[in-house]
């Protein structure tokens, strides 16, 4: 047990000279990198991905945007519980984006056949567009 003046596992307590910012947990790379992403702003991770990965994210997102996410809006939307425990301002608020956040994991967590097909015809349908012009014509036939 742990008593006034002894060290635990909290940084501040073993270093009194610590400062609240070495404290902070940091965010993770990834975050800042895809919120940079998002706004558009340095290299974007489709420039070092495989097209498969590619084309599964886009699956996944298609299938987030335009199943998962309006469901949870619904669901949303259907709470009519009285004011004390009805959904407060900020429920209302932020309750569009923990939908997508929630959507976003649910399809990954669920591998679900729908996104390996419809990654499958993504990938099919990038290699087509990429061969198309380097095929060969076939004598006899003009475009």
């Amino acid at each position: 047990m742990l008593g006034i003046g002894t060290t635990g596992t909290n940084p501040l307590m073993n270093d009194p000279t610590a400062s609240l910012s070495n404290a902070r947990p940091r965010p993770d790379a990834d975050d800042g990198r895809r919120f940079r992403e998002l706004m558009g702003q340095g290299p974007t991770r489709a420039d070092t991905r495989k097209p498969e990965e590619q084309a599964r994210e886009a699956a996944e997102q298609l299938l987030s945007v335009s199943f998962i996410q309006p469901v949870l809006k619904q669901v949303r939307e259907m709470n009519d519980a009285p004011p004390p425990w009805g959904p407060t301002q900020a429920e209302k608020q932020f309750g569009p984006m923990l939908d997508a956040k929630l959507a976003d994991q649910l399809i990954k967590a669920a591998r679900l056949p729908i996104v390996e097909r419809l990654s499958r015809d993504l990938n099919r349908s990038e290699l087509l567009n990429n061969l198309g012009p380097q095929m060969p014509e076939k004598k006899g036939f003009r475009s």
